[in-house]
């Protein structure tokens, strides 16, 4: 916790947990630093936006911080994330959530955390406290699952966005497929 802003000249990722019905939709910009610090540069939600709505939303932030990635969650509304496929091909990377990708989603994230590479002004602390609630369970069948109570949209962005930085020397990303 900082009560720093984020300092200029930050390479960004943009993370998008996308909800509709239940959920909020969240996006989340963090900034990397020629250090290898992670700034956590803004937070946006929104309660059940239709999908134009969330769009004009992203390509605001597209346009505002122009990122090296957009990485979305395309578990169980993927046409928001189909549509900034089409906008931006070379932008996004789709994310579904299940088992084996949250353990891979909190490993990668507890990286920048074990290392005190993440720098959250206090105005988007709320980022780091849903990321808190997340909590790893052991179900009845022995599969370990990753729990948030309550459900924390901006958490899950934020980790979204952390997962889009490059862990090597630069932040520059090839698609692996066109």
């Amino acid at each position: 916790r900082t009560a720093q802003d984020a300092p200029q000249g930050l390479s960004y990722v943009i993370g998008g947990d996308i909800g509709r019905e239940n959920d909020a939709t969240a996006f989340c910009v963090v900034g990397r630093s020629s250090e290898g610090d992670a700034w956590i540069c803004e937070l946006r939600t929104m309660r059940r936006a239709p999908f134009p709505e969330q769009f004009a939303v992203l390509s605001e932030l597209v346009q505002r911080y122009a990122p090296l990635r957009i990485v979305m969650d395309r578990t169980f509304n993927p046409q928001s994330t189909e549509d900034a496929q089409r906008a931006w091909p070379f932008l996004v990377e789709p994310f579904v959530f299940g088992a084996q990708s949250k353990i891979d989603l909190i490993a990668r994230a507890s990286a920048f955390f074990t290392a005190k590479r993440v720098q959250c002004p206090e105005r988007n602390y709320q980022a780091i406290n849903e990321i808190a609630n997340i909590r790893k369970v052991i179900s009845d069948a022995g599969n370990v699952q990753y729990k948030d109570k309550p459900h924390g949209d901006i958490g899950w962005a934020c980790l979204l966005a952390l997962w889009g930085i490059h862990q090597g020397d630069d932040m520059a990303y090839v698609p692996l497929s066109l």
